[in-house]
């Protein structure tokens, strides 16, 4: 079985994304804050062998929620999805879920701004890692063959 990367959609030309704290403001509010813990709190991994065939491709979706537990304590929810099928996410042959959880504090109050732009800025770069090593890990212990996922580009 050979696993090949589901092509990227390409982005709109032009298309920025307009936040509400400037640079400056956001690197004041990351300057103050930790990161207390990362946690994987649920996972599953499925493997259909009878859907496996010769050549597959692989997808990665996330879903990303938040909350503000004190004024100064944010947890904020990862959740990944990796999915390898032949044809459609439906019908796949491997599907491996998890989620994790971030728990930042911060010297000072954190705000929704500064959680929106963090969880499109940073937080990937600190869950990623942990969700390459776990699809890598499982896929082994199904006995399929080694993948690794590519590193952040962005």
């Amino acid at each position: 079985m050979s696993i090949q990367k589901q092509p990227k959609k390409a982005k709109k030309a032009g298309a920025k994304v307009e936040y509400k704290l400037t640079p400056q403001e956001y690197k004041q509010y990351l300057e103050q804050t930790e990161l207390e813990s990362i946690r994987l709190v649920s996972c599953s991994a499925k493997m259909r062998s009878e859907r496996l065939a010769e050549s597959m491709k692989h997808w990665v979706t996330d879903k990303v929620r938040h909350e503000i537990s004190d004024s100064n304590i944010a947890k904020l929810f990862q959740k990944y999805q990796f999915i390898v099928t032949k044809s459609s996410k439906r019908d796949y042959a491997v599907r491996i879920v998890c989620e994790f959880e971030v728990e930042l504090v911060s010297e000072g109050e954190i705000s929704e701004e500064f959680l929106e732009i963090f969880a499109k800025v940073n937080l990937h770069m600190n869950t990623w890692p942990y969700f390459r090593e776990f699809v890598q890990n499982m896929l082994q212990r199904m006995g399929l063959p080694p993948l690794t996922l590519p590193f952040l580009k962005s």
